[in-house]
């Protein structure tokens, strides 16, 4: 597939960088280990893909650099991604420009240096706070670390500071997850994201579940701290925007909110995804894979799939606190979603889901059981 974007009116760019210093054992994404000569070539392959696109100034608004650990990129190959992205972005003023890091990474001189290069958010993956839960997550950091970096990213002129948190985490108490709350709550930065962890094919987690290493925690008690965080995070402040995501007022994700509410995007690297113009895809999944790709066939594509517009609108903007707009998504897409998605009226009958025109949104039970109520776009009356 040709993906060159002539004038891309696309709002999001994301930045896919694979590498890693060690894995983590709960992790799935698209990643390796980091070594030189393949970030060397992989950031060359970046920068062709790059180029293939011509990005208005007019539209794009985010750039997202996601991972793998952006965060682990050494000086010189960080200078050489931002040199590739000047070029491409023509120096484009940007609203949002963030980045993934670990803790461990931040260091003042490092945080001095991403806000030298342009960068204004900066995302943590923290995950906890307890050592006994960082230790069976694989993370190689410790509550000081992780502390200590949101400091010096304050101390360099960072106003807009996310961090990841991870519930249900196997051994976690409701006692262990309160202290985890006072202790980001502690940090007072911007954002917080706290996600359900799950457990996914090809972690180490996956194999230790499977010789019954540990037991996953159940469902009732996840339930329960799903509720304490929601609660005690609003209680502080924090506006529950999104299913896993607070805000403080002012500071939610323009870039995931790109996603969220059915606006094209654009992806590049390795297993990065797009959706430009009704049409989407995703490039290749494995680094070596994608780089050969990029030099021998100009393409990065590795396959397309199908555009379900009213679906995935449906599927994102539900996740949204404020829901999704019927009457706009209808004349977008040309159908009615509630005869099309029939099952949609019993889980507003059940009171998972909460409908007053023109929007419709997951009430506070179906935050929790999102699943479910998107089980219910399984059914199509293909109208």
């Amino acid at each position: 597939m040709q993906t060159t974007l002539d004038d891309a009116y696309v709002g999001a760019l994301y930045v896919h960088i694979p590498f890693c210093e060690r894995i983590c054992h709960y992790c799935d994404f698209a990643k390796t280990l980091a070594k030189p000569a393949l970030v060397d070539d992989y950031l060359q392959a970046l920068g062709i893909e790059l180029a293939m696109h011509r990005f208005t100034p007019a539209t794009l608004k985010t750039v997202y650099l996601g991972g793998g650990t952006p965060s682990c990129l050494d000086e010189a190959h960080m200078e050489t991604l931002f040199n590739h992205l000047r070029h491409a972005l023509a120096s484009k003023a940007l609203e949002e420009v963030s980045i993934e890091c670990n803790p461990g990474d931040v260091t003042l001189a490092y945080a001095r240096r991403l806000k030298a290069l342009g960068l204004n958010r900066v995302s943590l993956g923290i995950q906890s706070f307890d050592e006994r839960h960082l230790r069976f997550l694989g993370r190689r950091h410790d509550r000081s670390l992780a502390e200590r970096s949101v400091r010096n990213l304050k101390d360099a002129g960072f106003d807009n500071i996310a961090v990841d948190l991870l519930f249900a985490i196997p051994g976690q108490t409701l006692e262990d997850l309160h202290t985890d709350l006072q202790a980001v709550l502690a940090l007072d930065v911007e954002h917080i994201s706290y996600y359900h962890l799950s457990i996914e094919k090809n972690t180490r987690l996956h194999v230790k579940r499977t010789r019954g290493e540990f037991i996953e925690t159940d469902e009732d008690l996840a339930a329960d701290m799903y509720e304490t965080l929601i609660d005690v995070l609003v209680e502080n402040g924090y506006d529950h925007y999104e299913i896993s995501n607070f805000a403080k007022p002012g500071k939610t994700s323009r870039h995931n909110m790109a996603y969220w509410r059915d606006e094209d995007y654009l992806g590049v690297g390795c297993a990065a995804h797009s959706k430009v113009d009704m049409k989407r895809w995703f490039n290749h999944t494995r680094v070596r894979s994608y780089i050969d790709a990029v030099k021998t066939s100009g393409s990065p594509v590795e396959a397309t799939y199908p555009f379900e517009g009213v679906k995935d609108a449906l599927m994102m903007g539900l996740r949204l606190s404020e829901g999704v707009d019927l009457d706009r998504l209808n004349t977008r897409y040309r159908t009615d979603a509630l005869k099309r998605y029939p099952r949609l009226h019993e889980e507003i009958k059940r009171g998972l889901l909460v409908y007053e025109h023109p929007r419709l949104r997951l009430g506070r039970r179906g935050m929790a059981l999102a699943n479910c109520v998107f089980a219910a776009l399984e059914d199509d009356e293909d109208v």
